[in-house]
């Protein structure tokens, strides 16, 4: 695990230090569109980070999806607003808003997102590459103020380093919804949001497929609020596992070829598949002859969980030593220089020892439920999942 966290994070490096950003020749301008859905707490900190941007060029439009005070407040800040009849969702909401957004470049930020001021100055000259369809900033934790978002904050920074990863390759292979910049005529391209439960996942998708590139920008940031508790955890990780599945059966043949995607997953499978083996081999290895004094009736099934107990307890707990060590020093070798904030690294054995197996636990759950009702031929977007 140290060996794969070294080569990654050295991918990375390389990557951040021999890319430079190229020259802003034009301002084109931006459209700047906000999904609000019972966003009345949170809209005004959005809409002023984004009206306090130094970009020149822009315009900001929210679209609200639901019957609250947010169009009341956006007029208030001087923002154009959209006011759904019905809730019909993030994707349908967006794609209404493009038909009257006029931007060269279209930037979506989630209503719970705040951006910094020099998000579009950072982002923008990207675009003056043609084969680039879309941009994306880092993210942080916005409301980082318990144990739960202390632990979102380090995976925020994990997330980091594995999207300069992906740049290495010349390409992220996906990109957060709640804050992305893309070409408009690449959105128009490829049809827009999909009505899908990660619209986000499966558009990035369906972007790289078709020879786009989708750009990391580590300087432009923005900060967004996750989860509190572990039940809203649960159903935001159920809801990305769901979808998640959905994803890959669309994208299967591109994702089975694609190199970054393979050289994610296939380390740590290959990782877990040889722990399994080896608990299994020492288990066959302590049972075999304690079977056999079973069959010669000198020892009880009971004596026989009791021993295999005793034997199996030294091995659990070198395995369950090696592994966290290991982790610990993957977690702190790929989070290494990351702009995360101060503590976090203190995080790393709960991170380890709880939130990794509970959030592994929602997003199997989730993608479980999602080939349920992928047999069951039900609609992917179910908005009862948010």
């Amino acid at each position: 695990m140290v060996a794969i966290a070294s080569m990654f994070w050295f991918m990375g490096w390389r990557w951040e230090n021999s890319t430079k950003r190229p020259e802003m020749k034009r301002t084109p301008l931006v459209s700047i569109l906000v999904p609000a859905y019972n966003s009345e707490k949170t809209i005004a900190a959005t809409v002023e980070s984004l009206q306090d941007m130094d970009y020149p060029k822009k315009e900001i439009i929210v679209v609200n999806d639901s019957d609250d005070k947010t169009p009341y407040i956006v007029k208030k800040l001087g923002a154009k607003i959209i006011q759904s009849k019905i809730r019909r969702g993030k994707a349908y909401s967006l794609n209404q808003a493009v038909k009257r957004a006029k931007g060269e470049i279209l930037f979506f930020v989630d209503s719970d997102t705040t951006v910094s001021s020099n998000a579009l100055d950072k982002m923008v000259p990207w675009f003056s590459n043609p084969k680039i369809g879309a941009v994306a900033p880092m993210f942080r934790v916005k409301n980082r103020k318990n144990k739960l978002t202390k632990l979102i904050s380090l995976e925020h920074q994990i997330q980091s380093a594995l999207f300069k990863l992906h740049m290495s390759f010349g390409s992220m292979i996906a990109f957060r919804g709640c804050g992305v910049a893309i070409r408009r005529s690449t959105f128009e391209k490829m049809g827009g949001w999909p009505y899908t439960l990660i619209e986000d996942t499966d558009l990035g998708a369906k972007m790289v497929s078709k020879g786009i590139k989708i750009h990391y920008e580590p300087e432009a940031l923005a900060e967004t609020i996750e989860p509190e508790t572990f039940r809203e955890l649960h159903n935001q990780r159920r809801r990305w596992g769901k979808g998640a599945a959905f994803s890959f059966i669309h994208h299967r043949k591109f994702y089975k070829k694609n190199s970054q995607f393979l050289l994610y997953f296939l380390p740590y499978i290959f990782l877990s598949l040889g722990i399994s083996l080896f608990l299994t081999a020492q288990t066959i290895m302590y049972f075999i002859p304690l079977v056999s004094l079973y069959l010669l009736s000198a020892v009880t099934i009971t004596e026989i969980m009791f021993f295999m107990f005793l034997l199996m307890l030294p091995v659990h707990i070198n395995i369950f030593i090696a592994t966290t060590t290991a982790t610990t020093g993957h977690i702190a070798i790929m989070t290494c220089g990351e702009k995360g904030r101060k503590g976090d690294w203190l995080y790393i054995i709960p991170y380890i020892l709880i939130y990794v197996p509970l959030t592994l636990a929602f997003y199997i759950h989730g993608v479980l439920s999602g080939i349920k009702d992928k047999l069951k031929k039900r609609d992917e977007l179910d908005l009862k999942d948010w």
